[in-house]
């Protein structure tokens, strides 16, 4: 042996510390993770179902999106049928269907927090539906307001 290695002889070797466990051992941090997985749970379950229980909503919002305004008539008559086929699916069918006119502006301004169909331009709305003279000129600013409303109604009905 060499020189060097006699001042290692009378050393000892370290001793390791005991590993530290990740989960802990007292109660209390195991009844706060339980709490969390079941609060993370009910969350995620409560997020799905209002995911798949608003889907008509999205169904309703994409196919006003994707109708044509080129003619206001038939623009108009189709944003009414998209928005009455929202209001039979979400309440009773027998108290929607037969609504028309001032009775269907008056149900969809109660179904929203705030009366925006009170408007002057969906009162114009519906007496262009039912009049015989369907080429009554809108605006473009006027068709938008028109499809912004129905939108809000409905991102917000309850």
């Amino acid at each position: 042996m060499s020189k060097n290695n006699i001042l290692l002889n009378d050393l000892i070797d370290p001793v390791t510390p005991e590993a530290i466990r990740f989960f802990p051992e007292t109660i209390g941090w195991k009844m706060v993770a339980v709490v969390l997985l079941v609060t993370s749970a009910m969350l995620l379950f409560r997020t799905i179902h209002r995911y798949r229980s608003n889907r008509y909503r999205r169904i309703a919002l994409k196919a006003i999106g994707a109708l044509s305004k080129s003619h206001a008539g038939n623009y108009l008559i189709a944003l009414n049928s998209v928005l009455k086929q929202v209001a039979c699916h979400r309440y009773p069918f027998s108290s929607v269907a037969s609504l028309h006119g001032e009775q269907w502006l008056v149900f969809l301004s109660n179904k929203i927090p705030e009366p925006g169909f009170a408007s002057t331009i969906a009162h114009q709305w519906q007496q262009n539906l039912y009049t015989a003279n369907s080429d009554i000129n809108w605006t473009p600013t006027e068709l938008r307001q028109l499809e912004s409303l129905v939108c809000d109604w409905i991102r917000n009905h309850r």
